[in-house]
């Protein structure tokens, strides 16, 4: 029989199980709406990074943690990474860096209750090769010199979880600016089609007789939230209702104002949010 939580860290695994079974048994049963359980699991992982942050020391300083991806959205599945973007109001010093080490070690280390989350921060400036910690004005100079299509449509999803709230503004306004222009750039649509292209071919797992890839099969995840993330790029500037993070709130908004046909809009919504609950209940399995 195994002792009860000893540290702090560990009660963090117990809660995050405790709310990740809840999430499992729901999808299994089809008793909620897998949109409710996919928000559901989101609002709790995002309790359990304050916590972590908290944990790790970054309560009053000078960082901000910020989500993309699936949490960035509320839209969370039951066993993906955690897209992370950690900014700070300056140059971060070892004291940021103290912080931000102790915080992912918090997610990713595996004890005895096993882990919380897998972090993912490939997604901050400059990928793999930029530093994990990018200041306000390291941000701001990168995106408007080197930002790609790719950046633009990924941060429509940016959200904030919890951190100094003047750099939270600043990002904010920042990000906004840099995704939504006023002025439609007609290469824009081009982009997004090399876009498409280059994530079938970087992750590309063939269907199968007997199998079909969720995220990457035509018509699939990817391509459902790729093309409504860029119309929300492509019409944002003129339109800020677009200027939101999640899938179906945004598919409501191009409803109400007519930017695609409303048929093709609740085909969309429909056919992801069942990709959506196929995903869950795969990923239930042994949380893999």
């Amino acid at each position: 029989r195994k002792k009860g939580p000893s540290l702090p860290a560990d009660q963090l695994r117990l809660d995050r199980h405790e709310r990740w079974l809840q999430a499992a048994m729901a999808t299994l049963t089809h008793s909620v709406h897998p949109q409710l359980i996919c928000l559901f699991w989101s609002h709790h992982t995002q309790n359990i990074l304050q916590q972590a942050w908290s944990l790790a020391g970054g309560k009053g300083s000078d960082l901000a943690l910020l989500a993309l991806g699936k949490l960035g959205a509320n839209e969370l599945n039951l066993s993906s990474d955690v897209d992370i973007l950690f900014v700070c109001k300056h140059t971060p010093g070892k004291a940021e860096h103290k912080i931000v080490r102790s915080f992912i070690s918090l997610l990713n280390q595996a004890t005895e209750f096993g882990f919380c989350y897998r972090v993912d921060t490939d997604l901050r400036p400059g990928g793999r090769l930029g530093p994990v910690i990018s200041s306000v004005n390291q941000i701001e100079d990168y995106y408007w010199s080197q930002g790609l299509t790719w950046e633009r449509v990924a941060l429509v999803r940016l959200n904030s979880i919890i951190g100094n709230p003047d750099v939270i503004q600043s990002i904010n306004k920042i990000v906004k600016k840099f995704c939504f222009r006023k002025f439609l750039d007609y290469t824009l649509f081009e982009d997004i089609k090399e876009l498409r292209s280059k994530i079938r071919g970087h992750y590309h797992q063939a269907d199968t007789e007997n199998s079909l890839n969720l995220k990457l099969t035509a018509g699939g995840i990817r391509d459902i939230e790729l093309y409504i993330n860029a119309l929300q790029v492509i019409h944002g500037g003129r339109l800020p209702e677009l200027q939101i993070n999640g899938t179906s709130q945004a598919i409501k908004s191009l409803r109400k104002l007519q930017v695609i046909d409303a048929d093709t809009l609740d085909h969309l919504e429909s056919s992801y949010w069942k990709f959506r609950q196929v995903e869950n209940a795969v990923q239930a399995i042994d949380d893999q």
